[in-house]
């Protein structure tokens, strides 16, 4: 696992995890996912110098002025443009302008449309009495990262976000307000989950919300990580 001076830097790094040279992160974007992750705001003095680290590590480049992407495979100068209190103000008004512009679509938004039903969950457990890890979350986001394009691809859903709880962390994915749907998506997600190297006891969780159940498979033993 990719180790950073600073806790924030982790998480400034996760918000640039699948940028590009051709589609960087911007300033507003950073803020935005670190808000997300860790229910904060970056201060000037807090984006400036992660930005900074990030880039002298050789984890991040800059692209172009406050473009930044994430610098695995690629041979770029480790420069750094700056970053002015008026640039960390400015970027912070478009975060807040861009999320009260979501917030306003989501009111607008009939309630009976969208992805708005719990479909299934991957549970990513565990050991009795532990607390997820670091290395927890990251392996739950790296095999978030292959469902996330199928799902998307498919039409039927989306990743909702991941829930803390006191078996481990659960993966959520939402979709239509409709049970038809479920299986489908169980069966776009399975293989992905199969092929990863999820805990013992981790497992996929799916939802019939109109019939009121739920159905636990594929279970990852303790043996040798097989499923069953």
């Amino acid at each position: 696992m990719t180790r950073f001076e600073v806790p924030l830097d982790r998480s400034i790094f996760k918000t640039m995890r699948r940028s590009t040279p051709d589609a960087p992160q911007d300033l507003p974007g950073i803020i935005g996912g670190v808000d997300a992750q860790e229910r904060m705001v970056l201060s000037h003095y807090e984006l400036r110098d992660g930005l900074k680290r990030l880039i002298a590590e050789g984890h991040i480049v800059e692209v172009s002025k406050h473009r930044f992407c994430n610098a695995e495979g690629l041979a770029l100068p480790r420069n750094f443009s700056g970053l002015t209190n008026q640039d960390h103000q400015t970027a912070v008004a478009e975060y807040r302008r861009q999320f009260d512009e979501a917030c306003r679509a989501l009111d607008e938004k009939p309630e009976d449309e969208g992805f708005i039903w719990q479909k299934l969950v991957v549970r990513w457990v565990t050991a009795p009495g532990r607390e997820p890890t670091e290395e927890d979350e990251d392996g739950l986001e790296a095999l978030a990262e292959l469902i996330d394009p199928v799902i998307s691809a498919s039409g039927l859903g989306e990743i909702n976000g991941f829930e803390h709880s006191n078996y481990g962390i659960g993966l959520l994915i939402f979709g239509w307000p409709t049970d038809d749907d479920v299986d489908r998506i169980y069966e776009l997600v399975a293989p992905l989950f199969r092929q990863s190297r999820c805990p013992p006891g981790s497992c996929l969780v799916r939802y019939y919300n109109e019939r009121d159940e739920t159905l636990e498979s594929d279970h990852v033993p303790s043996n040798d990580g097989a499923h069953g």
